[in-house]
Order: C-alpha cells, then structure tokens, then sequence
C-alpha cells in the first residue's frame, strides 16, 4: 500500500509543478484573440489579391521589413527548385 501511496504522491507533485510552470490561461488568450485573427484574415486577402494580380497561384505569402525598401512575394512550388530558375511569372530566369 505505501508502493502505491508513492505513485500517488509523485504524480500529484507533477501536477502541481507543471501548473506552477505554465500558465494555462495565457495560451487561451493566444486561441481567442481577435487581433491576431485580423491579422491572418488580412494576409490572407493580401494572398489571395497577388495570386490574382501575378496570375500565380504558387504565392503563399509576402515578408516585409519595416522601415526598409524589404516587401518580396513568398512562393512555393511542389518542386522546391523550380523558383530558382523561374520568375514569379514562371518564365524562365537563369
């Protein structure tokens, strides 16, 4: 009985430090919080207008630096090399 009575305990212990570590409730706001669910929603309207405007549907996204002349589309093929030598149009660009 005191075997089990251990297992108990340390289990217990566990617990309890693992709350003492992590704050639960803070990785709900990061779930529910609308700005950041504006954001994406908005990036992804800005996606969906640059796939229409390069006629490319391989644009997953954009990167931008703030403060510099930095704001390049981001693509992907299923090919990884593809955009090496092609363009965002997809001509050929050695």
């Amino acid at each position: 009985m005191n075997k089990y009575l251990k297992y108990i305990l340390m289990i217990f212990l566990t617990v309890i430090i693992c709350f003492a570590f992590f704050d639960f409730k803070s990785f709900s706001h990061y779930n529910n919080n609308q700005e950041i669910k504006k954001i994406l929603s908005k990036e992804k309207n800005v996606t969906e207008n640059l796939r229409v405007k390069y006629h490319n549907n391989d644009i997953i996204g954009t990167i931008s630096v703030e403060n510099t002349d930095i704001n390049e589309v981001l693509v992907q093929a299923s090919d990884n090399k593809y955009y090496l030598t092609h363009d965002i149009y997809g001509n050929y660009d050695k």
